[in-house]
């Protein structure tokens, strides 16, 4: 079986038994464990939603193809349905044709393409830590707290507040954005926390058990979020011309977006998103094709930073 293929397989597992170990995965493909969580990997950073909670899983609401056929699956699909005996009773025999013809619009159209994509994408190179052997046994020890619900010690390098040791309760590692991240409740900071794995440079499995809060969710911890960051939820409204316009038209983006196209061709674009600062940066990108309509705290916030970055070319 081809890395690509396997690929597929890990994910059709996954989606169709729900949540799936990793012996579990690893004797399906008859691979090792390692290379398990090397296809997971893989699969996050093509885009896949898969996330860890006592097993692997897919994130509710997610898109989804309905179906990921090779060539030669659909052929031996079609000739299973075509050879059926159940052709031969009527009642079934609409029913059976309905459904080929139904494979047989997929294969030709969107679904054979998606195929040639994910495969493309799939077949890049993961992105890997320095270190892999330390990688590999982060996201053990990790994956061992998620499933024995066991309180952690992290030391851990922040961005805004250095280097320190968190007492964490684990519960879900999962890709954003460009990086694995683990979620769990913050003793320190008394609230559920992201912790970007790569940045975890030690761990310490405590002998504390906590009780799992159910009512967390992956889902609705990124409810609002852009990309990583959570927050309370502010609408904005841009408007967009040019490229920026022709962009924000072709596809979706976030799930509360709404996407008005204007005579003069340029587009007004709302969402509701977790805070403002990660899609500031996503604004700014953009130049002079956007212009923030609101809210108003948003629009200084970009006059200030235009400000800043125009110092530098001075």
């Amino acid at each position: 079986m081809t890395k690509s293929s396997r690929l597929l397989t890990v994910l059709n597992l996954i989606r169709s038994n729900r949540v799936m170990t990793t012996s579990q995965l690893a004797r399906e493909c008859a691979v090792t464990e390692r290379t398990v969580y090397r296809d997971i990997q893989s699969l996050g950073e093509a885009g896949a939603p898969v996330y860890y909670d006592k097993g692997y899983r897919l994130l509710g609401g997610a898109f989804l193809p309905p179906l990921n056929l090779t060539a030669g699956e659909y052929l031996v699909l079609r000739a299973a349905i075509q050879g059926s005996p159940l052709m031969e009773i009527k009642s079934y025999a609409s029913e059976l044709k309905s459904m080929t013809a139904k494979i047989d619009a997929a294969m030709n159209g969107q679904l054979s393409e998606h195929i040639r994509k994910q495969h493309s994408r799939m077949l890049l190179s993961p992105r890997m830590t320095a270190d892999a052997t330390r990688g590999d046994l982060t996201m053990r020890l990790l994956r061992q707290a998620i499933d024995g619900d066991i309180v952690l010690e992290i030391n851990y390098h922040s961005v805004s507040s250095g280097e320190g040791v968190r007492p964490v309760d684990p519960y879900f590692i999962v890709f954003r954005g460009h990086a694995w991240y683990l979620l769990g409740y913050c003793h320190r900071h008394d609230e559920m926390r992201l912790f970007r794995i790569d940045r975890i440079y030690k761990i310490t499995i405590t002998k504390n058990l906590f009780e799992r809060d159910h009512k967390i969710t992956l889902e609705k911890y990124f409810e609002s979020s852009w990309d990583v960051y959570s927050g309370e939820p502010v609408e904005i409204k841009l408007l967009l011309f040019g490229k920026a316009a022709a962009v924000v038209s072709d596809g979706k983006r976030h799930a509360s977006q709404r996407v008005v196209k204007r005579k003069e061709g340029s587009v007004e674009y709302t969402v509701t998103v977790a805070g403002t600062e990660e899609i500031l940066r996503w604004i700014i990108g953009f130049g002079g094709e956007a212009r923030v309509i609101s809210p108003p705290e948003l629009v200084d916030q970009v006059c200030r930073l235009a400000a800043e970055i125009l110092k530098n070319y001075r």
